[in-house]
């Protein structure tokens, strides 16, 4: 997986540093995530306009070293599955892959929270 470091990789490293909070968006379908801290830009949509990746969707993070929150919104054309629980499921699977890897490859072994849909808050 590629990671995109915006506005550039020194200002994400200085943020690693000072253990600010980050905003990504992982894109396993290009084998991409693009992270930038959150006082640079915090919006995910805003995060891949500037990155190249207009209108993409993705797992939807936010992340220090104390803990990550996956803002789980399954898009309503996921994989093209019809059947919504069945489509909110693979997209489950695939984040539960997916973020632990970005995770991983940005050196952060935090807890991974999920905000449901509905508000409902499950922790791993």
């Amino acid at each position: 997986m590629e990671i995109i470091r915006f506005p550039d990789s020194e200002r994400v490293n200085l943020a690693v540093q000072l253990d600010e909070r980050f905003t990504a968006v992982i894109l396993p379908e290009d084998a991409v995530a693009v992270v930038a801290p959150e006082p640079e830009i915090a919006d995910y949509d805003l995060l891949l306009s500037a990155a190249g990746f207009f209108g993409k969707k993705g797992f939807n993070i936010r992340f220090d070293s104390n803990s990550a929150r996956w803002d789980f919104a399954c898009p309503k054309n996921y994989k093209y599955i019809e059947d919504e629980e069945e489509r909110r499921s693979e997209y489950y699977r695939d984040g539960l892959a997916a973020i632990p890897e970005f995770l991983t490859l940005m050196g952060y072994f935090a807890s991974i929270k999920i905000n449901d849909i509905l508000g409902e808050i499950w922790d791993f």
